[in-house]
């Protein structure tokens, strides 16, 4: 056989895809042993069902002849549209040669690093595993990263150490809300890093799908609210919407030069987004009324999932970061395992082991081995309780055991 290309070579599949195989296969017989259910904190995969008025748009335009023809390069009018009005709420102007429809928000990120393949890329750490496992590498992109850092319970980084690293590089990967640590990046954080990007000639990629889900009251501050011309911010209606296996997404460009280049390599590849999805996703975000009632329901019941996991480990974890965004959280785990060589390994088969699933911290990048990735995305809130407490009983024991 002939040889692949040595990108080809180098793409891996998320180890998260093979935990929760893994969980699938231990939970019948961890069930039947114990009475007790599995615990799914692995994967950010929503156990909510999308909203019924999208659910009835996208039936709908299934019996409509023109809403299941191919679809028209770049993204169909009446989506772009509706995306239009929905960033005029947000004081963001935007122009149909501003928008490209995606598969998804991977199908926005992959797309534009391949505008510029073999490009050297530099990102925070922690950082989603995707973007080190299998769209840098098939884009052929050399990462380097800037370690976000814990500082009495607030996520920062070093400002300095960030502007000496642009210098290096050609493109900036940016996730805000972030992934694995939920941090919510300030107007004030996005901005300086806006403006250190400009500086340097470094294009700014921002990957934004968890923009509708942060707590507090806090507001997601959007790159594409800015007037960058070397920018790019790719979204997505999987986490807002529930529909992660539609794969329904969009990039934004204050550049219609870039986003006439990401139309041509989106065409190429796909032959655009099918058409009744984006008539259902249209709906989606044109219907205000019915939008806002969703997604408030969504921040209640994820900012209630993420106080019942933060406020029963964080008594034992000491100054771990509260989630700001996203549904995630990221302790650093690594004093309940003092003696371990394989600090991760141990982790995640004391967890398995236990009935609770949990991504190892070296998934999202070197220097993370000893910090897990628990998603509440999926569990309900006695779910999540349950996990909880059982996480509080399996660390404390296991640390005894190995004192012991």
């Amino acid at each position: 056989m002939k040889k692949f290309h040595p990108s080809i070579d180098r793409i891996g599949l998320s180890k998260i895809v093979e935990i929760s195989q893994r969980a699938r296969k231990l939970a019948p017989d961890f069930e039947a042993r114990t009475g007790k259910p599995f615990i799914y904190f692995q994967r950010g995969e929503l156990d909510l069902h999308m909203p019924e008025y999208v659910k009835k748009t996208l039936k709908d335009s299934l019996d409509i002849k023109a809403r299941t023809n191919y679809p028209k390069s770049g993204g169909e009018d009446v989506l772009k549209d509706s995306i239009i009005s929905y960033h005029n709420e947000y004081g963001t102007s935007l122009a149909k040669n501003n928008i490209v429809t995606t598969y998804g928000g991977q199908g926005g990120l992959q797309i534009t690093l391949s505008l510029f393949r073999g490009s050297g890329a530099l990102g925070f750490n922690p950082c989603w595993s995707p973007i080190l496992q299998s769209i840098g590498p098939y884009t052929e992109t050399n990462f380097n990263f800037v370690p976000l850092k814990n500082e009495e319970g607030k996520i920062t980084f070093d400002e300095n150490e960030l502007e000496e690293k642009l210098k290096t590089v050609d493109i900036f990967y940016f996730n805000n809300p972030h992934n694995p640590t939920g941090k919510v990046f300030t107007r004030e954080e996005v901005e300086r890093i806006d403006f250190l990007c400009r500086k340097h000639d470094v294009f700014l990629l921002s990957d934004e799908p968890y923009r509708d889900i942060v707590f507090d009251g806090k507001k997601h501050f959007s790159v594409a609210e800015l007037e960058n011309p070397n920018a790019v911010t790719s979204y997505t209606f999987s986490k807002s919407f529930a529909a992660t296996g539609l794969r329904v997404g969009y990039a934004v460009s204050k550049n219609p030069k870039i986003i006439e280049a990401m139309s041509r390599v989106d065409y190429t590849q796909t032959a655009g987004v099918h058409t009744p999805t984006q008539y259902a996703f249209a709906e989606a975000l044109s219907n205000k009324e019915e939008r806002e009632k969703w997604l408030s329901s969504c921040r209640e019941e994820f900012q209630a999932r993420r106080d019942i996991m933060y406020d029963t480990l964080s008594p034992i974890l000491g100054g771990t970061p509260k989630p700001e965004g996203a549904f995630y959280f990221f302790p650093d785990l690594r004093k309940f395992f003092p003696y371990s060589t394989n600090v991760d390994a141990e982790m995640l088969e004391v967890f398995l082991n236990n009935g609770v699933a949990i991504v190892p911290g070296s998934e999202f990048g070197k220097g993370n081995e000893g910090k897990a990735r628990f998603s509440f995305s999926g569990t309900n809130r006695e779910l999540t309780k349950i996990g909880s407490e059982r996480t509080v009983n399996l660390l404390c024991q296991n640390k005894t055991n190995l004192i012991k």
